[in-house]
């Protein structure tokens, strides 16, 4: 695991991700969208394309369990309901 901590932390432009990623995160704070719209293109000018999908998933998997009880306490379920259910045919 150090040698993977090592190699994470040589990654060339680790500062720029981070800014990029603090950054995509405000955009998501106040739309609720689009992170992967600024993350994804300079993340994959940064890193090999692979490597930047598993990044944004690991971002958003440790983002949705602080978004999602929020969003059921706040959300419309009989809207919902029917968008899942033309969802669903």
């Amino acid at each position: 695991m150090p040698e993977a901590l090592g190699a994470a932390l040589a990654t060339p432009g680790l500062f720029w991700l981070a800014l990029i990623i603090l950054v995509a995160g405000m955009v998501r704070g106040f739309t609720g969208f689009g992170t992967a719209l600024i993350f994804m293109p300079a993340a994959a000018a940064l890193l090999s394309l692979p490597v930047a999908v598993a990044v944004l998933a690991v971002i958003d998997l440790v983002a949705q369990p602080l978004i999602v009880p929020r969003a059921l306490r706040e959300a419309d379920r009989r809207e919902v309901g029917v968008l899942v259910l033309a969802a669903v045919v």
